[in-house]
């Protein structure tokens, strides 16, 4: 058969039936053809912007980006947003507040609505106001792309971690961690989790439980806290914890590092401790109580180490006596010395020679010998002072953290009060912020001489003579009634129970009632007193734990320490000081180690700086009605929460972002809440 070639007008039919078909099939597979994506070209001025914060020049992205927002406002919520991130790049939170100012209400889609209220949580806490952050971050995440809900519950963690509330942190950070691919950033954030469980109690730790991923992580921190000192406890506790807690997030990684840092580990659990007090002589009543908290914590203690043995040895407050007392005790078999605590024994012993066994020095050691030369600390030394310039600087970090900048100072004459003002200028005043001392005024012992003193200081004296110049001028006397200074938002106030009841009450009748007065712990006697108390009532001030937020074993303790005694507040706090350089004495390894971050003692969180000296976390209070209660939620322990206490009627996020109650934790025979995020008060026990 012979083939010739078709027409031209079959061919074309051939052809569009060809296409027709194929048309067909591919409708067939793919359902409703889809529509060009259409990409938007970004606008010179954009295109400028990205430039420059490629050059990291961030500060002129911003304002490039602000032009774009305006010149082209059908895109002003995306170029906004831009605007916003990158002037937190230059840490300036309040141009980007303003910039957020701007963000229309109407118009940008659901993610860029949640961009903002994510970057406004930065400015936030950047702001240092974790409460405001909290409030942007009340949505559901769940429908944002994964990094956005990573940045949602790391800015959270952080707003949590920044109010105390270690337990909800920790609890964002486990969120988080889930989002995070494996490599340095998950392990980063698994640090920070560890670390914010780190701050709970032992009693916390002993009696939380949760089903979940956060219940092994408490169990790890209570693991580690047991056992940091001890080794072959330590493995085996740790073997328990792989078999109860299979496949756990901590054994991917978090835990090598651990070990790794545990290899670093230098001595071993001390069993025999010699204590060098002042136990006659001028200080023997501070000596005396600082050995009522070591005896307390030694029988505590003899439930991990029942080979401990603690020996007391009497400086007798004399400087030349503390390295013969040293050298005897570690021939007498010592392997840790507690003490001493006059500051100049403390230098004496720091500089007398190398240390056989290590030393806990009760006081710091002084930065400069009598001769200007800088003393070099001997290995194995550390610090642990009750230093009330530590407060001073706890005063300054409490006030920056509730956004004031502007202070006054009353502090006493003398050299405490110069003391104290020198450690809070070091930590208030800074180049980089706004914050400023106003004025500084020193008052006397004399009752009569206050009424002066604070009127100096709230520029009473100044009003009076303006009126006094007033009357000059014209020749009568108009109504007149003085009025504070105005440029004042706080007050920087060092005292005792006795001038607080008289200096609180003058701020009232110079009409400074509502300035709020932040204290150091001077100001609490240590014993809820309402009837005399009241005077000082408003007044926030710092304490240890062991007076205004026990866990329940430290309150026991006291109360049978103080049984048919009444001990003064600084008395209490030096007990406080024993009990905790007992406890803490066999951890020193770790925490230099880095293995432990932390440990909550009767006298704070206590860190470990490079130099060997323990700084302490303090809690807050305020005084109503004449009784100091805890500011919340700060020191809410997860356990009073847990048990359903007087204040907790506020709704506690649940983990989808939403309010709620369930938060997976519970004590053994009772259900239970994480803390409230919310600012409560709870009484002193």
């Amino acid at each position: 058969m012979r083939l010739m070639p078709s027409s031209p007008v079959h061919s074309a039919r051939a052809i569009q039936a060809t296409i027709l078909v194929l048309l067909l099939l591919l409708a067939g597979c793919a359902g409703t053809p889809r529509q060009p994506e259409v990409v938007e070209t970004p606008p010179p001025v954009a295109l400028e912007a990205e430039q420059a914060l490629m050059a990291g020049d961030a500060a002129r992205a911003a304002e490039l980006w602000l032009q774009a927002a305006r010149l082209y406002p059908e895109r002003a919520a995306e170029f906004l947003l831009r605007s916003a991130s990158a002037w937190l790049e230059t840490d300036t939170p309040a141009r980007a507040r303003e910039v957020l100012s701007l963000f229309p209400q109407a118009g940008p889609t659901p993610q860029q609505q949640a961009r903002a209220r994510l970057l406004a949580a930065r400015v936030s806490l950047l702001e240092h106001d974790p409460e405001a952050a909290l409030e942007q971050l009340d949505f559901d995440p769940e429908a944002l792309p994964p990094e956005t809900r990573a940045e949602y519950h790391r800015l959270r963690a952080e707003a949590y971690l920044e109010t105390g509330n270690y337990l909800e942190s920790a609890r964002q950070r486990v969120h988080l961690d889930a989002l995070l691919p494996e490599g340095e950033a998950r392990i980063e954030n698994e640090f920070a989790l560890w670390e914010a469980l780190s701050h709970l109690s032992t009693h916390a730790l002993e009696v939380l439980e949760s089903p979940d991923e956060l219940g092994g992580w408490l169990a790890l921190t209570r693991l580690l806290r047991q056992h940091a000192a001890d080794p072959e406890q330590f493995e085996a506790a740790l073997e328990a914890w792989r078999r109860q807690w299979p496949d756990h997030p901590a054994d991917r990684g978090f835990i090598e590092r651990l070990l790794e840092r545990r290899r670093r580990l230098v001595g071993q659990r001390p069993h025999h401790m010699a204590v060098l007090l002042p136990l006659s002589g001028r200080l023997a009543t501070a000596g005396r109580a600082i050995q009522d908290g070591l005896i307390a914590a030694y029988y505590e203690a003899l439930q991990q180490n029942d080979s401990l043995s603690i020996e007391f040895h009497d400086t007798r407050g004399d400087p030349n006596q503390a390295w013969s007392l040293y050298h005897a005790a570690v021939e007498a078999g010592a392997d840790f010395v507690i003490g001493p605590l006059h500051r100049k024994t403390v230098d004496a012993l720091a500089r007398a020679g190398e240390l056989r066994v290590p030393v806990l020095a009760l006081n710091r050691v002084s930065r400069q010998d009598t001769e200007g030369t800088p003393v070099e600390i001997p290995a194995g030394f550390f610090q642990f002072p009750l230093a009330p310039e530590d407060e001073a600087a706890t005063v300054a970090a409490h006030a920056a953290r509730r956004g004031l900048e502007r202070s006054l100072a009353l502090l006493p004459e003398g050299r405490l009060g110069q003391r104290m003002l020198d450690a809070y200028l070091v930590h208030w005043e800074d180049p980089q912020s706004s914050r400023r001392l106003l004025e500084a005024v020193n008052y006397p012992d004399s009752p009569r001489q206050l009424s002066g003193v604070v009127s100096r200081l709230l520029n009473i004296d100044s009003s009076r003579r303006r009126y006094q110049e007033l009357v000059r001028t014209l020749g009568m006397r108009p109504r007149f009634e003085p009025r504070p200074r105005k440029d004042a938002d706080h007050v920087f106030l060092t005292a005792s129970p006795v001038m607080g009841r008289l200096l609180r009450p003058l701020l009232r009748f110079h009409r400074a009632s509502a300035l709020p007065v932040l204290a150091t712990s001077s100001i609490y006697s240590g014993h809820v007193a309402p009837e005399t108390d009241r005077d000082l009532d408003g007044i926030e001030f710092c304490d240890i734990p062991w007076l205004i937020d026990p866990t329940p074993e430290m309150a026991d303790i006291r109360k049978r320490l103080e049984q048919g005694r009444h001990l003064t507040g600084s008395l209490l706090r030096l007990t406080a000081l024993g009990y905790d350089a007992l406890m803490v004495a066999p951890l020193l390894p770790a925490l230099q180690a880095g293995l432990l971050p932390s440990h909550a003692g009767a006298t704070g969180q206590l860190t470990l700086d490079g130099e060997g000296r323990l700084h302490r976390g303090l809690r807050w209070a305020r005084f109503e009605n004449g009784i100091p209660r805890v500011l919340q939620p700060q020191t809410r322990h997860p356990l009073e929460a847990a048990q359903g206490g007087a204040d907790d009627d506020e709704p506690e996020p649940s983990e989808t972002g939403k309010p709620g109650r369930d938060s997976g934790l519970s004590l053994p025979g009772a259900p239970g809440a994480a803390p409230p995020d919310t600012e409560l008060s709870q009484p002193i026990r």
